[in-house]
């Protein structure tokens, strides 16, 4: 059996049986504002406190954004990254030159041949649509990322933007070929609004498909385990 990573977000590791298996990929999909980057960010920084090294990767965000955005939960990537411990990237390592080297991920498949981390966040998958143009090169290069990182017996966390409202949502690919599935959404109520969490799927494990309210606090984002949404779901 894979050894299990602790995600460090309170909750999380419950819903999904004690963790994520070591290699796997899992996609985090929700609307905007739900907290989908906060979990991102969280889950770094658990496995950086915790001595694995890890990488995040921001497509729309550059990274004094994402340093402002985890201090203001007391995160301390600065400090991270002076141990080693971090390595924070934005869309700006596939320059122009990189680009040509996309079929292999490029800079990024370098960086990871030399730091080999435990960890890989990519805030968003809009990274494929940032290298590739036509929808079979994207395909492609979706699935050589996933051997990519399972090479490296690296566990990512990869969000994804949700468009439609549960529960009528329209699946992406990623969905498919990622090893797990975390939908977050809105749960409104007029003029209420609550975020809720959804584990639909981790290949090989035994899981909490029960949806559950969650909040993002000062510290990052919390579970709550034992309760159901207080909002009546449409």
């Amino acid at each position: 059996m894979k050894k299990l990573v602790n995600t460090g977000i309170s909750g999380l590791d419950e819903l999904l049986g004690g963790g994520l298996p070591e290699g796997s990929v899992i996609v985090i999909s929700g609307p905007p504002g739900v907290g989908k980057s906060t979990i991102a960010m969280q889950y770094i920084n658990y496995g950086a406190i915790n001595g694995e090294s890890g990488i995040y990767l921001s497509i729309e965000n550059n990274t004094s954004d994402v340093i402002e955005y985890a201090k203001s939960f007391g995160w301390d990537f600065p400090k991270h990254m002076e141990e080693k411990k971090l390595l924070l990237l934005d869309r700006t390592i596939f320059d122009d030159s990189e680009m040509q080297l996309s079929r292999d991920f490029g800079a990024l498949k370098d960086i990871m041949d030399e730091m080999k981390p435990k960890r890989l966040a990519v805030d968003s998958v809009t990274l494929f649509d940032f290298l590739y143009r036509d929808d079979v090169s994207k395909k492609m290069n979706m699935m050589k990322f996933v051997d990519l990182m399972k090479k490296h017996n690296c566990t990512v966390l990869m969000t994804l933007k949700q468009g439609e409202d549960f529960p009528i949502l329209k699946y992406n690919e990623w969905h498919f070929l990622a090893d797990g599935l975390v939908v977050m959404f809105w749960n409104r109520n007029r003029a209420e609004n609550e975020r809720c969490i959804w584990t639909v799927k981790l290949r090989g494990r035994s899981i909490d498909t029960n949806i559950r309210p969650m909040k993002v606090t000062d510290k990052g984002v919390v579970i709550y385990t034992n309760d159901i949404p207080s909002i009546p779901q449409r």
